[in-house]
């Protein structure tokens, strides 16, 4: 039973699966290969001699390739990571846009960078996980619509799902347009898949996403499907 499942993305090893879910107090599901693929609920833990936290509502996950690190961010924005093994967490920052879904990918040739794709906003922020740096990366804040071009004209529609391809070019789920778009590493937006305003569905929507290059950290299922999903 997965109750509300969101986004899902593996460990930095892309080993186990995490599964966020809907209701953050419900913690996350986890399907490890070594138990079989089993689904368990866990809930990650303020490590000791660090500051609790709060997940309310969690969209997706991000795996850290340098510290190994599982990152979210809850609807109340605060921003917690956890050790996949020992699900110790901390709360690494807060006041990140809260009262927006979110969802997080991290880039893959700067593993310090955290993208966070806010749907409420319509927009993509950029966060360094070492300066804590947090900074409007593509739209318009709080503007929705479907424009291509330069990253910071760009505009969106209740946006979703983000990730990178091997050569760190972001593509982004694009659920009110009904498409899905790339950002190249000039900042250059493209609509890549489907027609602004237009609903794909069903098969003709798979074939399409199997057209894109290979994504980092996404689950993909039996079928090599990968879990991006254009449509609300």
């Amino acid at each position: 039973n997965c109750p509300y499942p969101n986004a899902s993305a593996t460990d930095a090893e892309g080993k186990t699966v995490f599964v966020a879910l809907d209701q953050g107090s419900q913690g996350l599901i986890e399907f490890d290969p070594e138990t079989q693929w089993a689904p368990k609920r866990i809930k990650p833990r303020p490590k000791e001699g660090t500051p609790a936290f709060t997940l309310d509502w969690m969209h997706s996950v991000a795996p850290n390739v340098n510290d190994g690190l599982i990152y979210t961010r809850a609807y109340n924005g605060q921003l917690v990571r956890f050790d996949p093994r020992t699900k110790s967490a901390e709360q690494l920052d807060e006041g990140l846009l809260s009262s927006s879904d979110s969802f997080v990918s991290f880039d893959t040739l700067e593993p310090d960078m955290l993208y966070i794709c806010y749907s409420a906003k319509h927009c993509i922020y950029s966060y360094n996980i070492k300066t804590k740096k947090h900074e409007l990366y593509a739209g318009v804040q709080n503007e929705t619509g479907w424009q291509d071009g330069e990253r910071e004209d760009a505009l969106f529609n209740d946006p979703k799902q983000i990730c990178f391809d091997q050569d760190g070019v972001m593509y982004v789920a694009d659920a009110g347009n009904h498409v899905i778009r790339k950002i190249t590493r000039d900042g250059v937006v493209s609509t890549v898949i489907g027609i602004a305003g237009v609903d794909v569905a069903g098969d003709e929507l798979h074939g399409l996403v199997r057209q894109l290059p290979a994504l980092h950290g996404q689950h993909r299922p039996a079928d090599d499907r990968p879990v991006l999903r254009p449509a609300g």
